[in-house]
């Protein structure tokens, strides 16, 4: 198994683990949040801008190279396994409030 792939199943086991221990309540309030901020950014996105949006992403994505993906995934992973739990919530409390 790649090391891709190991993060990849760990993340998931995380996010089931997290999705069996919501409530009913948190969970209706989380996906009421995603569809209060998925309407919001679909209402104020033309099509041309989606479009370019989507292109941007479609060109940074086909022209990354294995190793600057790699190198940008250890970063990403690093900086994860550095947080503590409290700076963990703090960051996500101050998304959640973004959200509201």
């Amino acid at each position: 198994m790649s090391q891709d792939e190991a993060g990849n199943s760990h993340r998931r086991e995380l996010y089931r683990q997290r999705m069996a221990a919501e409530t009913p309540e948190v969970r209706e309030a989380r996906l009421a949040r995603r569809r209060v901020t998925d309407r919001a950014r679909r209402d104020s996105e033309t099509p041309e801008a989606r479009e370019a949006r989507l292109a941007a992403d479609r060109v940074r994505r086909d022209t990354e190279t294995p190793e600057a993906r790699e190198a940008r995934l250890a970063a990403d992973r690093a900086r994860r396994d550095a947080e503590t739990p409290e700076v963990r919530e703090a960051r996500l409390a101050c998304s959640k409030k973004s959200l509201r």
